[in-house]
């Protein structure tokens, strides 16, 4: 993918996970949701880390 869509995804998930997380319930709900939020802030680091194919 490219690095901008990577980023994109990156940010987009991060909003919908944060806006869920005012949507929990109880403290797995949450705890899932911040999981999902910390899963989409690592996604543009493990792009930048992958050799690019050229």
């Amino acid at each position: 993918m490219e690095s901008k869509k990577i980023l994109l995804l990156g940010l987009l998930g991060f909003g919908v996970f944060t806006l869920l997380c005012g949507f929990a319930t109880d403290f797995w709900t949450m705890f899932g949701f911040r999981f999902l939020v910390g899963i989409s802030l690592l996604l543009p680091r493990l792009k930048s880390g992958l050799p690019s194919r050229s």
